[in-house]
């Protein structure tokens, strides 16, 4: 505000005021009052066309109108000009009024003020008309003393420099036309425009102290230099002269400028040093120098980098002597005749001995100088020295490197040739010589379809050679070699291209590894993971793949195949009496058969163990299918000659066909195994016909299933005693528990159909404890209520009897239950101990250490053999049904039930005939000595209380006594 009211004191002295146009009444007011402050002459108006045209013209008056919305609007650009002819005019607006007055300026507007929070505009406003008021002022003064003194505007006019004149506010009044050309504004002129914009922005600050000291009567230096920027907006570098014009009695003072362009002096000078700084950069880089010598007599002039190749300190003066004094002994003779002989060419190269130490390699080219115009014809050299100690290390590592790669090349396996772009051995390492049987000397410019690849590949080979080249692109292959000696070898080779600067292909080099035995190894790998290492047929990952190609192969077809899935009857019995060996030989022999009983077309797998199958492709019905499978049937029916003897074996069959019966393999597969399962039903040594009954009866067999883990898990099932009575006595001596499953909606379930459910889904491990716990149980209550003393027999499953903890089961839960051990029978099949003799015979010994008897059930059912029973710890033998109903009548159930008496006798073990329903079967079991039976004939299965009461009435059923519970001949 300081500033402010010295400035208005100086405008009302010079007679001038503040013309206030516009405005809302309260910044008038404001206004007003802050004019007040300063004693700045103040006179308000509501409009433009109010001011008075006495004030314009006269230079005694600043205009300050008051737009934007607080007044009625932005003033009228013709009356707002007119206002401001020949007068300072400051133009106060709104932020959103700023887009609309900078196209007032051209008005005659010398500055636009924007309005801000808190009234400080207010004093900004007052200051601004201040100044403005000053600055008009003295420059109409200057104009007055510009036009007083023709004689000067005319010396600038005239001026062939670049001359000017600057007033108080730093507007230039006159110039030279020398000056607007220099400056680009020979066109338009510069007079009018303010000094600052010609500077360059970082000139402004030193020109404007330069001002201040100037009008302050301080001396200025003669000249300085000054960076201006032109009306193009390039720059300008000119040499400026600044002097001080009174005006009016020294009462103001303008500012006389000379301005000397010395542009193309400064590009010239920074030219000479870029060169010069570049050529020490090359030199330095390059580790490069240079000498010139006009004569033998002339001074050396030298590069600074002289010093640093020669390793002379910079503090000595470079003389030849000095530099020959420091080569080498032996290559100084050379160096000498580079300061003694003139107007030739010279090359050469020596070595120093630097001052660190170390030896360098220079290479010195020298030409001879041209006579500088006006000097004499003396000849003279120019000499450029190169530090080549890099190079030479370089070439000696080089020579060491191809020394190393060679020795490598050659003593690693890998093989490498490099060939030519027509296919022609360029190279050839030793690795390959050894592989091929074939010297580089002999194979040399030879190409390798003509001796190196086989016919099939040689013809192709041309042509891979020409299209890599094309390409560009790095190419692997395998190809067979053929070696000297006749042999074959398999490479896998990388190709890759050597190109010279031009981009074309000088070599093409070729890397490969000799991949003969890893191919056999791949082959064998392959073969495993697809074939049956028994019998070579394709395995089941090597069937499905066919069996997906054989569906999507009859669909684009429209065609029918059939699959047979096959299983050999009865296998284990042959692996188990006979031997694995004698398995594996059976397993070999059948799969022969079925590969020559079918199209050679066909495929036939093995999918493991005794399971095969075959794909029939092209059917032209259904019923062909019935043919091939009596001719398998047939083929694996014949005897197979095993060791010394014959062997026979049947198999089961079922077949569906696509698209009849699945469309996918996995339907195909699990109906084809659900036929297999129908032919064992029905017998084995037969085939079935997938059909939709088959699904009908797995579906019901699912549900049996499911029905069946609900009624164990809500204990549905109960057990039924059958007595089993002595044939000699009649008398009762124990019982078998038997499994029986009441269904609420089907009634009663035969154990032949829920039994193997309950083995194939695992039921039979909590279901068998079950039923051994609630055994055991119930003949504890028949011995704690004082009956005759029985003993009881439980079924063992062969799930049941593998368990490793089986005999510990056993063992808790007789002592759980209070049985004694001898009152246990644990009725186990031949069979199940013939599928693992050894860990049967470990199991059993346990279980009849602990007391526990061990009876074999269904015998003869089997095919144990005699050495297998008299190994085995059991206590008494079972004689199945199917052998006791055809007694007494049929000869040959007579005379094995004959042979197994005599036997097991022969054992010391008891007999117990199953299924004995009649009087007759009782007699001839008794005639032949059977110490055991059970049957329909005594009583049918029974509840445990029924059982009890019968014990209660009385032990003796037979021979003597009465027949409990007899009936009907049905299980």
């Amino acid at each position: 505000m300081e500033a402010a009211s010295k400035a208005q004191q100086d405008a009302a002295s010079a007679g001038w005021r503040v013309l206030l146009v516009g405005g809302a009444p309260d910044e008038r007011a404001r206004l007003s009052a802050a004019a007040a402050t300063t004693d700045l002459p103040l006179s308000q108006y509501p409009d433009l066309a109010a001011v008075p045209a006495a004030t314009a013209g006269g230079g005694t008056s600043v205009l300050v109108v008051l737009g934007g919305p607080a007044a009625v609007g932005l003033p009228d650009r013709a009356v707002l000009t007119a206002a401001c002819a020949d007068r300072p005019c400051v133009l106060v607006v709104d932020d959103t009024d700023l887009a609309r007055a900078a196209d007032l300026r051209a008005c005659g507007i010398d500055r636009i003020l924007v309005r801000t929070d808190g009234g400080r505009w207010i004093d900004e406003a007052i200051a601004l008309a201040a100044r403005l008021g000053r600055i008009q002022g003295t420059r109409r003064e200057v104009d007055r003393f510009v036009a007083e003194n023709a004689d000067l505007q005319s010396l600038i006019l005239r001026a062939s420099a670049g001359v000017a004149m600057i007033d108080l506010a730093h507007c230039v009044v006159a110039a030279s036309p020398a000056f607007e050309l220099m400056m680009g504004y020979a066109e338009v002129g510069v007079v009018g425009r303010i000094y600052t914009d010609l500077l360059s922005p970082v000139e402004h600050a030193a020109y404007l102290r330069n001002a201040a000291a100037m009008a302050r009567g301080e001396s200025l230096p003669a000249a300085i230099e000054r960076r201006f920027l032109r009306r193009d907006g390039t720059e300008l570098s000119g040499l400026v002269r600044l002097t001080s014009c009174p005006v009016e009695g020294g009462s103001s003072t303008a500012a006389v400028i000379v301005v000397q362009d010395v542009s193309e002096l400064k590009r010239s000078e920074q030219a000479l040093a870029k060169s010069e700084q570049r050529l020490r950069q090359a030199e330095a880089i390059a580790d490069m120098a240079h000498w010139e010598q006009r004569g033998p007599e002339a001074p050396l002039v030298a590069s600074h980098a002289l010093h640093l190749l020669f390793g002379v300190p910079a503090a000595e003066s470079l003389t030849p002597d000095r530099l020959v004094q420091a080569v080498v002994e032996e290559d100084r003779p050379q160096v000498h005749r580079l300061f003694s002989e003139y107007g030739g060419d010279q090359d050469c190269e020596f070595r120093v001995r630097h001052a660190e130490g170390d030896i360098r390699h220079l290479a010195c080219r020298v030409r001879p100088l041209d006579a500088e115009v006006g000097a004499d014809e003396t000849a003279g050299n120019f000499c450029i020295v190169l530090d080549i100690t890099r190079l030479k290390l370089a070439e000696v590592s080089l020579e060491n490197e191809r020394n190393f790669v060679s020795t490598v090349l050659d003593s690693e396996a890998v093989l490498l040739m490099v060939l030519d772009p027509l296919g022609r051995v360029v190279r050839w390492n030793k690795a390959l010589s050894e592989l091929s049987g074939y010297a580089f000397r002999e194979v040399r410019d030879l190409r390798i379809q003509d001796f190196l690849l086989p016919p099939h590949e040689s013809e192709t080979a041309g042509a891979d050679l020409t299209r890599l080249i094309e390409t560009g692109e790095p190419a692997n292959a395998e190809t067979l070699i053929l070696q000297k000696d006749g042999g074959v070898r398999i490479v896998a080779w990388s190709n890759t291209l050597v190109r010279n600067p031009q981009g074309q292909v000088d070599y093409v080099v070729a890397t490969g590894i000799d991949v003969t035995e890893r191919k056999r190894a791949e082959a064998v790998i392959r073969h495993q993971a697809n074939y049956d290492s028994l019998t070579g047929l394709p395995n089941r990952t090597l069937f499905q793949d066919r069996l997906t190609q054989a569906i999507a192969a009859a669909r684009r077809a429209d065609s029918r195949f059939a699959l047979f899935y096959i299983d050999l009857d009865r296998f284990k019995s042959i692996n188990d009496t006979l031997g694995h060996r004698a398995g594996d030989q059976l397993l070999v022999e059948a799969a022969r058969r079925l590969e020559t009983g079918v199209r050679e077309t066909d495929t036939v797998a093995r999918l493991g163990g005794d399971e095969f199958t075959v794909i029939v492709y092209d059917l032209a019905s259904p019923v062909e299918c019935e043919a091939v499978a009596r001719k398998v049937l047939d083929r694996l029916g014949a005897p197979y000659p095993i060791g010394r003897g014959e062997e026979f074996i049947t198999c089961s069959i079922g077949i569906t066909v696509f698209p009849n019966d699945g469309d996918t393999s996995e339907i195909l597969m699990r109906n084809a195994d659900l036929a297999m399962y129908r032919a064992k039903e029905l017998g084995r040594n037969g085939h079935v016909l997938f059909d939709d009954q088959l699904n009908v009866t797995a579906v019901r067999r699912k549900e049996l299933e499911r029905e069946l883990r609900q009624a164990v898990d809500e204990q549905g099932l109960t057990l039924a005693y059958q007595p089993i009575v002595s044939t000699p006595t009649g008398r009762i001596v124990s019982v078998e528990a038997l499994l029986r499953w009441i269904h609420p909606i089907h009634g009663n379930v035969r154990p032949d159909i829920f039994i193997p459910i309950a083995e194939e889904t695992g039921l039979i491990i909590p279901l068998g404890e079950w039923v051994l716990r609630t055994a055991c149980e119930a003949a504890r209550r028949w011995s704690d209520a004082g009956m005759p003393s029985v003993s009881v027999g439980v079924n063992v499953s062969t799930l049941q009897f593998h368990q490793e903890d089986f005999p510990n089961a056993v063992r808790r839960i007789l002592r759980e239950t209070g049985l004694p051990p001898d009152r246990l029978a644990l009725e186990i099949t031949e069979s199940l101990m013939m599928e693992d003799i050894q860990i049967a015979i470990e199991q059993l010994a346990v279980l009849q250490k602990a007391g526990v008897h061990i009876s074999v059930d269904d015998f003869g059912t089997g095919y144990s053999s005699l050495s297998y029973l008299k190994r085995l710890p059991v206590n008494s033998l079972k004689i199945d049904r199917s052998f006791v109903m055809g007694l007494p009548d049929d000869e040959e159930d007579a005379g094995l039930v004959r042979a197994v008496i005599a036997m097991a006798h022969g054992f010391h073990l008891p007999v117990i005939a199953e299924g004995v329903e009649t009087s007759e079967q009782l007699e001839f079991l008794s005639s032949l000595g059977c110490d055991l039976a059970q049957g329909f004939l005594f009583s049918k299965p029974v509840p445990a209380d029924d059982l009890a009461r019968q014990l209660a009435a009385g032990s003796q059923v037979a021979g003597g006594g009465e027949v409990l519970g007899r009936g009907p001949s049905t299980p």
